[in-house]
């Protein structure tokens, strides 16, 4: 008999943009596809994707949106970044202790620990409700990325993700790699693993449904935008490449900057090999998007044309079924987190090429199977070259992998949340 959620009520808590926090939203759509009353709290910086705008019993709870806190001047940074901290303490605060009604689950993402564990911690604990964390990382290495693994704040971090992480009831994670952590180091029992699975709309089935000049006419976003995605598909002699980037310290896309350099380098001083033009679309917002766009007007590229653009969620899984490969530059802070963009691009049939950045990233990615692996950015480059030789022609290492996600069955997030998830989290 399938466990029930009727009658449950839930809430989904992530301190950061709900238009760029998929897997929380996720939680969220299966929690109350399943029969929870499900309240979702979140800042609106991007437009959510539209089954979160007609799903029933679900509401949106924003938080308010104050930017990052960056500044020119260090004591100006952190006095901002204070006040954010303090602002967005007393509105989740508030929001858990008198708007919502009391819950019975609360279900919160981390990173960002801070104010997020303690505050949620603490409505848990008051309202009596199940705290169930979800880890997609481990927060004080992102900030020991930016500040210096010595630096106090990490400390301090670290000690608010132990100490509130153990007092947890519950807790989700990305890999086993993960768990290992928690449950050894951290002395966290009974953490399960779930992993990061496609959401129903990444489907190969697009590259049917909406052939390019259909799917840059439905696109909901600006002109400009609508232009460049156009461009990408205007000469299908060159590859299209993607990537989707958050844009922060824990990817590397420096990397594929200078992989595209390499390319191009193959491409001039090899001409008996028989290598296609390269675009490279990028998709995604993040704090870095500015300084690699000023990176990338500078480089001097004859071969290859890189270009950057935000596409809304609803637009992004026909960009995928559409390209011909997909580059992954994550680079984890902890050596123990996925990228969901692995999950999204391999359910969308996009066979795809990842920095080989951890032992753990080989629990989704089989290289040569399910997508391919490189270390640095002569490789990222070989790799293109070797995988488009003979493009628009099939290639063959190309085409037998493509032809493996196509064949092969993956589990989306839904049903798997169901068989996984629900047990767990219903009531006894």
């Amino acid at each position: 008999m399938t466990p029930s959620l009727g009658g449950v009520r839930a809430v989904v808590i992530v301190v950061g943009d709900l238009g760029r926090s998929p897997r929380t939203l996720y939680h969220a759509l299966a929690l109350a596809e399943n029969g929870a009353t499900v309240d979702l709290i979140g800042c609106l910086e991007s437009p959510l994707h539209p089954a979160a705008q007609q799903a029933d019993r679900l509401t949106v709870r924003p938080l308010p949106s104050l930017g990052s806190g960056r500044g020119r001047w260090p004591a100006l940074r952190s006095a901002r970044a204070l006040v954010r901290l303090l602002i967005l303490s007393i509105s989740l605060s508030w929001k858990l202790l008198f708007v919502v009604k009391r819950p019975h689950l609360i279900l919160v993402q981390n990173p960002p620990g801070i104010p997020t564990l303690p505050v949620a911690w603490l409505a848990a604990r008051l309202r009596a409700a199940t705290l169930v964390v979800d880890w997609h990382n481990l927060g004080w290495t992102i900030l020991a990325l930016k500040l210096g693994p010595r630096h106090p704040l990490v400390s301090v971090l670290r000690a608010v993700e132990v100490g509130f992480g153990r007092r947890a009831d519950r807790h989700f994670c990305v890999s086993k790699a993960m768990r290992r952590e928690l449950e050894e180091c951290w002395e966290i029992a009974d953490v399960r693993v779930f992993y990061d699975r496609p959401a129903r709309f990444f489907s190969p089935a697009h590259r049917k449904e909406r052939p390019p000049e259909r799917l840059v006419a439905c696109m909901s976003v600006p002109a400009e935008v609508r232009g460049t995605v156009a461009d990408a598909f205007g000469d299908r002699a060159e590859a299209l490449v993607v990537s989707s980037t958050s844009w922060g310290v824990d990817e590397d896309f420096g990397l594929l900057l200078d992989a595209a350099e390499r390319y191009d380098e193959i491409f001039e001083h090899h001409p008996p090999r028989d290598l296609p033009r390269l675009r490279v679309l990028v998709s995604g917002k993040g704090p870095r998007k500015q300084h690699y766009e000023e990176r990338i007007g500078k480089l001097d590229l004859r071969r290859v044309e890189i270009r950057t653009v935000w596409l809304p969620a609803a637009d992004y899984p026909y960009l995928l079924a559409h390209a011909d490969i997909g580059v992954c530059v994550h680079r984890s802070s902890s050596g123990l987190d996925l990228p969901m963009k692995l999950a999204d691009m391999l359910g969308s049939g996009l066979p795809v090429c990842a920095l080989d950045y951890a032992p753990c990233l080989s629990e989704v990615l089989a290289a040569g199977e399910n997508g391919f692996v490189f270390r640095d950015a002569e490789g990222l480059a070989d790799l293109l070259a070797d995988l488009l030789e003979g493009f628009p022609r099939p290639t063959a290492r190309l085409s037998r992998v493509r032809r493996r996600l196509l064949e092969d069955e993956h589990p989306n997030w839904s049903d798997e949340w169901k068989a996984s998830c629900l047990p767990w989290l219903a009531p006894t």
